[in-house]
């Protein structure tokens, strides 16, 4: 027997399907392609120091400068950074950091090649107002001994003890300029500057 189809129930099919159709979820906008952080090109200050360290003196009379330079100073990729301020950290007595400066050299093994005297850095014929630019790019390993080809620069560093008792620091903090942007790093470097008879306080035993 043939079925025929009402216009009714064809009506009913149709709007199933508009119905059915409109249920799907509309498409939302493409996301964003992910866009990787551009790479670093300035350099950052590496100091070459492994743990505290530090230099005393027993035979320095106050008001007297003394220049050292034992801080091996370096940075981390090709370019140039500006030594802006030293500052000494956790001072104590009367100890002052009058003026600083930094010296390109390459190592010859030695560990100390800047030669500590007791006087200020203009006497080793060093201009303490030009800049302090340190360009030497790092070539070995931070807190490792210095290798005869190394290429990095000594901070120099000159300190006074202004009175009589014992002075020093616990560290200083090197304030710089790479690129457009400032930075500060701290090294445990201590400089004790002792009244001879003092053995007792802390970096003069």
């Amino acid at each position: 027997m043939r079925r025929e189809i009402s216009r009714a129930m064809v009506a009913a099919l149709l709007l199933a399907s508009l119905v059915s159709c409109s249920a799907a979820p509309a498409a939302g906008p493409a996301p964003r392609p992910t866009q990787a952080s551009p790479a670093r090109a300035d350099p950052r200050l590496v100091v070459r120091l492994s743990g505290e360290a530090g230099v005393s003196f027993h035979d320095l009379p106050p008001g007297r400068p003394t220049s050292i330079g034992d801080l091996a100073i370096c940075i981390d990729r090709p370019g140039s950074i500006r030594i802006d301020r030293v500052a000494a950290k956790d001072v104590f007595g009367s100890l002052t950091l009058d003026e600083f400066a930094a010296i390109p050299t390459i190592s010859d093994g030695r560990f100390h090649p800047f030669e500590n005297k007791h006087q200020a850095i203009a006497q080793y014929g060093i201009d303490t107002a030009a800049d302090v630019v340190v360009s030497e790019v790092c070539t070995s390993k931070p807190g490792t001994q210095p290798a005869p080809t190394d290429r990095f620069a000594w901070l120099i560093l000159q300190y006074t003890r202004q009175t009589a008792e014992s002075a020093g620091n616990s560290g200083i903090t090197i304030y710089y300029t790479s690129g457009t942007g400032q930075h500060a790093d701290v090294a445990e470097w201590s400089v004790s500057l002792c009244e001879p008879s003092d053995h007792t306080t802390a970096g003069c035993e």
